[in-house]
């Protein structure tokens, strides 16, 4: 049997999905287009039956047909020493992150009070895929904007009921972010301010706000994923009600 956080990893490749997954001796790779790690990579959770290292040459066999660079994803829960066995065949470790979870009983709400009185904010919940929402997204991520068709085909695909935020400051949208409420679970996703607002308590205002929305579904449980060195953001998190978890981390060769 599997533990809840085993779940809560085999529920991030469902809410945060690939737009095509084969197998190889229980090792899911993913693939989307090349975007975000996540998608575009090997998942782990299961261990080998293989020779080890002929599983990996497989692996990045898979991903040279596609033009894409070979990616693990490991976790605590990945086969043991296979990090190791990356780094002797010269895959650079990127992104130490951390999986933060909280029982919403544990949730603190945080809403604005920095602004002026002169300011109007404004949230908007939408709860299905926005087209809006994602050039929304594009525009304050930085992510070009080829890429929508990518992101619509993997928002279709996601295993859950999607609720998209926009938080607009004078009519003009300063942030965003996604959740996905899947059973007694709601995720984040795509959490971004605009560098110019940040610091405001925008953040937490809106994952509030999705996080209220998805108290109304009934959910019990939430999950956040954050890079290491993002240390405002698990502050933010922290101050939510989010502890961390555990660890994962990517290889790429």
């Amino acid at each position: 049997m599997i533990s809840q956080l085993e779940h809560i990893e085999e529920l991030s490749l469902t809410h945060w999905p690939a737009l095509h997954t084969e197998e190889i001796d229980g090792w899911k790779l993913r693939t989307a287009n090349g975007f975000t790690k996540r998608a575009n990579c090997v998942s782990t959770l299961t261990n080998s039956n293989e020779n080890i290292f002929e599983k990996i040459e497989r692996c990045e066999q898979y991903y040279s047909a596609k033009s894409q660079p070979t990616i693990f994803k490991l976790t605590p829960f990945s086969e043991p020493n296979l990090d190791e066995k990356l780094e002797q065949l010269n895959y650079i470790k990127q992104d130490n992150s951390l999986v933060m979870a909280m029982s919403l009983q544990n949730f603190n709400p945080i809403n604005i009070s920095s602004f002026q009185q002169t300011d109007e904010v404004h949230f908007t919940l939408i709860h299905h895929i926005s087209i809006k929402w994602i050039e929304q997204y594009c525009q304050l991520s930085g992510t070009s904007s080829l890429l929508i068709p990518t992101i619509i085909d993997m928002m279709a695909a996601v295993q859950g009921d999607i609720i998209c935020c926009s938080c607009s400051l004078n009519d003009e949208v300063v942030a965003v972010g996604l959740a996905v409420v899947d059973n007694q679970y709601i995720s984040f996703y795509n959490i971004i301010t605009s560098e110019q607002h940040r610091n405001k308590g925008i953040a937490g205002a809106l994952i509030t706000k999705l996080m209220n929305a998805g108290m109304q579904a009934g959910v019990e449980t939430s999950y956040i994923q954050v890079l290491s060195e993002n240390s405002p953001a698990r502050h933010l998190y922290e101050k939510l009600g989010f502890r961390e978890q555990y660890p994962y981390w990517y290889r790429i060769k």
